[in-house]
């Protein structure tokens, strides 16, 4: 059951021109839209719903994060609004089989533009091949899927979408420090 939610996530939304969407939200929509892609009624007095709405009606005009889970056994997911619209996706997926979250990703987007393999090796000595994945949309979206590991060794899967405009500030030069000399 876990693994359809996490499917269903992911997807291409064909009404918007190809553009990529997940959970039903297409990338770049502004904070309003996502409220009623979200089928979100700000009237309600449910607390939970109450500070969605609060704290997206604060980001209309400026930049910030909307964390949660769809449902309460999914990933984590985290949502950046960059001056009032939909930017970057982050879903974080604390599940043992990276291997079936691969291949979900795979039949959703298709093959990854890369994908390889990269050997870590902890202090111990201990080594850890972990997969990184990258899909680039039609709409200029970018889909970054890279397995993870802690000390315990815990492993999970961080999967980054961005629209082409946040892909292009990521990878710009970084600002200069108004400190520096």
């Amino acid at each position: 059951m876990r693994n359809l939610t996490i499917l269903a996530m992911f997807s291409v939304v064909a009404g918007f021109g190809q553009t990529t969407a997940v959970a039903g939200h297409a990338m770049g929509v502004t904070t309003d839209e996502w409220l009623a892609e979200a089928h979100i009624d700000c009237t309600s007095k449910a607390k939970g719903i109450r500070e969605t709405c609060r704290t997206l009606s604060g980001l209309r005009k400026k930049d910030g994060w909307l964390y949660g889970n769809i449902t309460p056994n999914s990933p984590t997911i985290s949502w950046l609004f960059k001056r009032g619209r939909l930017a970057m996706v982050s879903v974080v997926i604390s599940d043992p089989f990276s291997d079936q979250q691969m291949t979900f990703l795979r039949e959703q987007y298709g093959q990854p533009a890369s994908d390889r393999e990269v050997r870590y090796q902890n202090g111990f000595g201990a080594t850890y091949d972990l997969r990184e994945a990258l899909w680039n949309m039609p709409d200029g979206a970018i889909i970054s899927a890279n397995e993870k590991i802690n000390d315990v060794p815990a492993r999970w899967l961080d999967v980054e979408i961005l629209t082409k405009e946040m892909a292009q500030v990521l990878s710009g030069p970084p600002p200069k420090n108004p400190y520096a000399k």
